[in-house]
This record gives C-alpha cells, sequence and structure tokens, in this order.
C-alpha cells in the first residue's frame, strides 16, 4: 500500500489521476477534503499531497531519466498495439533532440480524416522546453480529432523536417493541405518535404497570438474588433498591413514545469476523453438523428439527414434556413462569369 505519512492507496490513486488531468495540488487537496467531509477527518495535509506528487515525479526523471522513461512508454505502448508508432531522434551525445508518436487509433482516424491538417507549435511547453506539436484535423461531427504529436527541442528547419518525415514513414503519405502559424522554418521544411502540398497560414493561430499579446490591454476589445475586422474584410494588402499594425507587440510566452513521462501521460489522458466524446457523438447520431421538418425541408436535407452526423446536418440546416431569407438576382455577366446580387429579407418583429 502507498503510504506517504497517512494518505492510504485508493486515495493516493485518486490524488495522481487528478495530477495527470493537470488538477493544480490545492484544487487536488481540496477535492480530497470535501470527499471526506472536512478537516477533522483528514489524515494528511496540503503539504503531504505535495511531497507525495514531488516524490512520484522524482523516481520517473531519476530512476530511468526522462528520455529513457519515454523510450520504454513507447515500447510498451507497442507492445499492446503494434499500430503504435513512435520514434525518438537524440544528439552525438546521446540527449534527446525530438520526439514523434500516434497510437493506433489516430492512424486509423488519419485515413478518413487527414486530408488537410494543422501542425501546432504554439501550445505550452515541459520543464525541458521542449515545443509539443500536435497534427490536428476536424472529423465528421466537426470536433477538433489528433493524428499524432511531436516534442522538438529546437524549432528550427532541421527539426521540422525530421519530424514530417516521421509523419510519412508512420501514415504512409502527405496530406493534401497543411495549415500552420507564421514560423518559417516550418515553411522551409513543408517545402522539402511536403514540396507540392499546399501550405497556408492558419486564422486561428493569427487570432490567438494577437489575443495573447495584447488581451491583457484595457483597449483589448475595441482592438479585437479590429483585428477581425481586418482579416476578414481587407482584401487590399495594403489596407490589411496598416490596419495589422495597431495591434503589433512582444510575445508572451509561458512555460510549464512538466516531465517528458508525465506529459505524454496527460497527453493520453486528453486523448481517452477525445475518444469518449466522439464515441458519444457516434452514438448520438445513430440513435438520435435530428428531425426534418416536413414543410420546409428542401431534397438535400432530405439525402445529408441519411449520410451526414448531426453536427455536419446541423450545418445544412443552418445554411438552408440562411438562404431561405435571401433573394438572389442575376445581375450582369462578363463572358461566362456571372454576377448576382444577394438580399437577405429582415423579417418584421411585429
Amino acid at each position: 500500500m502507498v503510504n506517504y505519512r497517512s494518505i492510504d492507496g485508493p486515495t493516493f490513486d485518486r490524488i495522481m489521476i487528478n495530477e495527470r488531468a493537470g488538477v493544480s495540488i490545492s484544487r487536488n487537496f481540496g477535492t480530497q477534503l470535501i470527499e471526506k467531509g472536512g478537516f477533522d477527518n483528514m489524515t494528511f495535509n496540503k503539504k503531504d499531497v505535495r511531497n507525495a506528487i514531488a516524490v512520484e515525479r522524482r523516481k520517473t526523471m531519476f530512476e530511468k531519466g526522462d528520455a529513457a522513461g519515454l523510450e520504454e512508454y513507447f515500447k510498451s505502448q507497442r507492445e499492446l498495439n503494434c499500430d503504435f508508432y513512435s520514434s525518438m531522434q537524440r544528439d552525438e551525445d546521446g540527449i534527446l533532440k525530438n520526439a514523434f508518436w500516434s497510437d493506433a487509433r489516430s492512424r486509423g482516424a488519419c485515413k478518413y480524416f487527414g486530408d488537410v491538417i494543422s501542425f501546432d507549435t504554439t501550445f505550452s511547453r515541459n520543464r525541458y522546453r521542449m515545443a509539443f506539436a500536435p497534427f490536428v484535423g476536424v472529423n465528421h461531427h466537426g470536433k477538433s480529432i489528433v493524428f499524432a504529436a511531436a516534442l522538438i527541442s529546437h524549432e528550427d528547419t532541421d527539426s521540422f523536417v525530421w519530424v514530417f518525415e516521421e509523419w510519412l514513414k508512420c501514415m504512409g503519405k502527405p496530406p493534401k493541405g497543411i495549415l500552420t502559424d507564421q514560423d518559417k522554418a516550418i515553411g522551409r521544411a513543408i517545402s522539402e518535404v511536403f514540396p507540392r502540398v499546399p501550405h497556408r497560414l492558419c486564422l486561428w493561430h493569427m487570432l490567438q497570438n494577437a489575443s495573447r499579446n495584447l488581451g491583457k490591454l484595457a483597449e483589448w476589445k475595441s482592438i479585437d474588433t479590429l483585428i477581425r475586422t481586418a482579416v476578414h474584410d481587407m482584401l487590399d494588402p495594403n489596407e490589411f498591413d496598416e490596419a495589422w499594425c495597431l495591434v503589433m507587440d512582444k510575445y508572451n510566452q509561458h512555460d510549464l514545469e512538466c516531465g517528458l513521462v508525465q506529459f505524454i501521460k496527460n497527453y493520453e489522458f486528453c486523448m481517452n476523453i477525445k475518444a469518449e466524446e466522439e464515441k458519444k457523438d457516434n452514438f448520438d447520431s445513430v440513435d438520435m438523428p435530428p428531425q426534418l421538418d416536413v414543410d420546409k425541408s428542401v431534397l438535400a436535407e432530405y439525402i445529408f439527414h441519411k449520410v451526414y452526423t448531426n453536427a455536419m446536418f446541423a450545418d445544412v440546416v443552418h445554411e438552408r434556413k440562411g438562404l431561405t431569407h435571401t433573394n438572389v438576382t442575376r445581375t450582369d455577366s462578363l463572358g461566362s462569369l456571372v454576377l448576382y446580387r444577394a438580399d437577405e429579407k429582415l423579417t418584421s418583429p411585429h
């Protein structure tokens, strides 16, 4: 039985589950306090919880070493399922440089939903300052799905080339399109490894970067409105540049102290949550399909209703409702180009 001062085994297990889920030590202790009915029923304090977690972290870090522990973890996953893919790159001194992995479920999902992927290095870092970079797509429910992930020690072209080459080995083919942030090293690596794959900058990354850098300013709401106006409405490059210069600021980076094995376990924990969410969405789409409006539904809705998931079908209905309140009139033509005017019909509130 595990015992740090007077923490019994089942309680210790719950504490470590909360730790892997990213729960703070204060909230972790508070959860146990509520479950046990107050301080009078507690046999340990918050310091004991902190010490117990610290000991477990040190066991992972120093008994085996983080890189060795990570390698052993990957090996154990391959033994559980031979379709689990992982690779680790070390430098000339044997120190871990980069790591790449994808479980069997993620590799299978990539075959169906991996045509267009987003590669993101803007997530939080661990105690070794290694960037966490997931490959993300969208599933048939319109929700994000992770296909693979990497830990990167240096965000340079060589590292990104290695990661993208591992993607090819793992998935067997390049994506048909890739979205990234504005990192030039990523762009050079894509040109080298995925030379014919369309590469576009992700608007989400741009807006997130702006929020991180400027979100604490008192004028943030008006600045946010200006940014969204610029990226959506200003198609002229000069106008866009002028508007964008108003929101420039320094990048603010935050570090999280977290060992590699613990980090991967957190990743696995989140992946399991997303898998359960997708199972529920699949079940709901089969067991609780949306009802058709026999008076207003169009033929396309009857067709899509049979093959689309609930979330995707809801988008179809939303578009149909929008068209219902729009008058489209042909105005002109230029050769094969036909011009139309769309006027939204505003209904009276009375």
